[in-house]
């Protein structure tokens, strides 16, 4: 009756905003579930945390990518990291001579991150509390209701001017990273809901020298248009520093 009850509130009841409510209202908390020799601090009735107890995987594809380049000793950024679900298999892939920086904005996902990196002892993650973008700036993030917090953006639309919002800082990923990974960052995983192509304009150092090797993004094609650009675009900015699409990222030439 209990995971009927998840699975109700997660995918059925619309819109979220009241799915949020009531399960507010039914004290719906987060806990602590075993899940393939990890342990996840989750929301059952949220998307992510649903789909992970229910098929013991998230985004399979793109869990396989990443888990198929990641060697031990190597550095990963996950852009976007929301839970931090990529973050703590990355972190055991690289092992301790490995480095993962785990970027959220979300300030009210930073305890559940945390929670999960010392659940599984994962200490080579660097927690990130900034939003990336062009350039250095305060921004404010909507946060969309519990059921999806990965849906959270800095774009803009009337339908999330009701969600709560979060003022923060932003910087770059030059900013962020250029001096500190002089060996190479091995791969980067973008997802930030449309404001992909703002954080690789924030990248051009790092591209330039080929510091990042792959990298891996889930493009918005909504969000992105509603900014003013497609994804053509990213594509060919990508090739302009020598990035080509293989095997579903892109990888410099020089990788």
């Amino acid at each position: 009756m209990t995971k009927y009850i998840y699975e109700l509130l997660a995918t059925k009841v619309r819109p979220i905003e009241l799915a949020a409510f009531l399960k507010k209202m039914l004290f719906i908390k987060r806990k602590y579930f075993g899940i393939n020799n990890n342990y996840w601090y989750l929301d059952p009735v949220s998307n992510f945390g649903l789909r992970l107890l229910k098929d013991h995987q998230y985004e399979p594809e793109m869990t396989r990518q990443i888990l198929d380049t990641l060697k031990e000793g190597d550095v990963f950024v996950d852009l976007g990291a929301n839970e931090g679900y990529f973050s703590i298999l990355a972190s055991k892939k690289v092992g301790k001579k490995g480095k993962v920086y785990s970027i959220e904005p979300q300030n009210r996902l930073w305890e559940v991150i945390l929670k999960n990196i010392n659940k599984n002892n994962c200490y080579n993650i660097v927690l990130v509390p900034f939003a990336i973008g062009e350039n250095s700036d305060e921004v404010s993030i909507s946060l969309s209701p519990s059921i999806n917090t990965g849906s959270s953006t800095i774009v803009k639309e009337k339908r999330r001017q009701l969600w709560d919002s979060q003022k923060l800082f932003s910087t770059t990923l030059d900013e962020l990273l250029s001096e500190k990974e002089p060996s190479g960052i091995k791969l980067i995983k973008i997802d930030i809901e449309g404001y992909e192509f703002f954080a690789l304009k924030g990248a051009v150092k790092l591209l330039e020298k080929k510091v990042i090797r792959n990298i891996i993004m889930e493009i918005h094609p909504i969000q992105l248009k509603e900014l003013g650009y497609h994804e053509d675009q990213i594509i060919a900015f990508l090739n302009q520093y020598g990035y080509y699409e293989k095997n579903g990222m892109f990888t410099c030439e020089f990788s």
